[in-house]
């Protein structure tokens, strides 16, 4: 079985007091996100597909 590797990940929100949040996800999971910010937009179903996919991936515990 494979390590896991995680990474920090910088989340700017514009407008925000602090206007980073860093948090620590797994390696693939940067990579996808990377990936994504490549586009310069996205369409509303394009965002529809992308939130339903990562809902089916959510934990269980995580959703108490």
């Amino acid at each position: 079985m494979k390590k896991v590797v995680w990474q920090k990940h910088h989340m700017h929100y514009p407008g925000e007091e602090a206007g980073e949040r860093v948090v620590k996800i797994r390696k693939g999971v940067h990579a996808a996100i990377t990936i994504l910010r490549r586009f310069n937009f996205l369409t509303k179903e394009e965002v529809e597909a992308i939130n339903y996919e990562a809902m089916q991936k959510l934990k269980v515990e995580d959703l108490k």
